[in-house]
This record gives C-alpha cells, sequence and structure tokens, in this order.
C-alpha cells in the first residue's frame, strides 16, 4: 500500500478556502455597491415625483380659480398675468412651487340655446423645483373657459 503525505493536502485546503473567501467578499461588495445605487435611483425618483406632484396641484388650483371668476380671472387678463408662488416642505428641503396664469385669447360666438357667450383661452404654467437637489419640474397647460355666468 501506498501512503498519501498529509502536509500536501492540507496547503491545497487552506488555498481552496481563500479562493472561496475570496468569491464571498467579491459576492458581498457587489451587492452592497448595487443596493447603493437602487437606493439612489428610488430617491431621484421620489424627488421628481414630488415636483411633480407639487406643479400639478399648482395648475389645478389656478384653474379652479380661474372658473370661480373674480380677482383672478381679472389679473390673468393683464400683462404678465396671475402668478401665485408656494413653498412646500419636503425631506429636509423646500419644494418651490411658482404658477403663472395668462389669458391667451377670447372668442365671442352664438348659440340658439344661450344667447352670445365669450370663450376665454387660459395658460397656465406652473414651475416646481428643489434648488438644494438640482430637480425641476415644468409643466404647461392651456384651457377654455367661459365667461363668467355663461355655460354650456
Amino acid at each position: 500500500m501506498k501512503k498519501h503525505s498529509s502536509a500536501k493536502q492540507d496547503g491545497a485546503i487552506l488555498f481552496i478556502s481563500l479562493i472561496i473567501l475570496l468569491l464571498v467578499t467579491i459576492v458581498g461588495i457587489s451587492n452592497v455597491s448595487l443596493s447603493t445605487s437602487n437606493q439612489r435611483i428610488s430617491f431621484n425618483y421620489q424627488t421628481k415625483n414630488s415636483t411633480f406632484q407639487s406643479s400639478d396641484s399648482a395648475l389645478k388650483l389656478a384653474q379652479t380659480q380661474l372658473r370661480t371668476g373674480g380677482p383672478t380671472q381679472t389679473m390673468a387678463a393683464t400683462p404678465g398675468g396671475f402668478i401665485n408662488n408656494s413653498v412646500t416642505p419636503y425631506a429636509g428641503d423646500d419644494i418651490q412651487t411658482e404658477t403663472t396664469t395668462w389669458q391667451q385669447g377670447a372668442l365671442k360666438g352664438s348659440s340658439l340655446k344661450q344667447g352670445s357667450f365669450t370663450l376665454f383661452e387660459y395658460v397656465t404654467e406652473s414651475n416646481s423645483s428643489i434648488p438644494q437637489q438640482n430637480t425641476r419640474t415644468i409643466l404647461r397647460e392651456g384651457f377654455i373657459q367661459p365667461s363668467v355666468g355663461g355655460s354650456f
């Protein structure tokens, strides 16, 4: 019978163990890096979505104010339009929103049911930003509003 030397086998086991430990370390480091990247992507998406929601809310508010008539509608017809500024707290920073509404034009018409009427075309632009994070959303929307007291 032939005897094998155990001294040669001990060195091989140590070498294989070190390679396995190196592979496990590389997999762990790449998982941490991937997790950090996913966290950044998620934060950027959340920030962009927050500025979008702020701009959209400001657009809807401006349109609601115009539909009710009053001073907002009068100011929108002046040069420069109606400007509304707001600040919303967000995750330690502030979302700054500026909404501008102006009258683009007017169309006079008549119908058998309503008689004469005027349709006003308005444009609303909302600009929301988080300056500390260099994130900005600009929304622009036009809509048509009948003259106050006129409806269809």
